[in-house]
């Protein structure tokens, strides 16, 4: 059994990192071996990690749209059954994703800025975040 440190520098197509805020960091981005990170915990990444996975070309998503399933799945009145629910959440977070990945500042930053948007339509200018949610 390897430490887990290592994890981070075993060569994958994706890492999931799910437990601790800002285990992504500037020394973990430099040595980590994945294409993909997709968090299934939330605030994974600092900003300089965040950074440096994007010089690297590292493909970074952001942990609010890998973990919107339970919010979008609890705000969608059209559903009737736990299939349909299932397929919305995958349809949304599938476009969310997509329209993400597809802003040249990359997927992270193209996730906060639809973020901002949406949070933008339901709240007042003075209570929007300071920044996107890093460690």
């Amino acid at each position: 059994v390897s430490p887990a440190s290592e994890l981070f520098e075993v060569g994958s197509d994706l890492l999931v990192p799910g437990a601790r805020i800002g285990v992504i960091d500037e020394a973990r981005a430099k040595a980590l071996q994945a294409r993909v990170v997709a968090p299934a915990a939330n605030v994974p990444y600092t900003k300089r990690g965040l950074e440096v996975l994007w010089d690297r070309g590292i493909i970074a998503l952001a942990d609010y749209v890998c973990n919107s399933g339970a919010t979008i799945g609890y705000v969608t009145d059209s559903v009737s059954s736990a299939e349909q629910a299932i397929a919305v959440v995958e349809d949304r977070v599938r476009e969310l994703t997509r329209e993400a990945l597809a802003d040249p500042a990359g997927p992270y930053e193209g996730a906060r800025k639809l973020a901002d948007a949406h949070l933008r339509t339901w709240v007042e200018a003075a209570q929007m975040p300071d920044g996107p949610p890093l460690a």
